[in-house]
């Protein structure tokens, strides 16, 4: 079984962008939910390139 702490730190290290959410039901950590962004370039931005 994953440590809580070592989950934690690897949704942190492969996440960029975007938030963490950690669920709690009686005292215990039942859910971890990751969200992650990912960001383009407009087009416009790429044809000034």
């Amino acid at each position: 079984m994953v440590a809580i702490s070592d989950a934690i730190a690897l949704i942190q290290k492969q996440t960029g962008y975007g938030s963490v959410e950690i669920s709690v039901h009686d005292g215990r950590v039942t859910q971890i939910e990751r969200r992650e962004k990912v960001r383009f370039e407009s087009k416009t931005n790429q044809l000034k390139k």
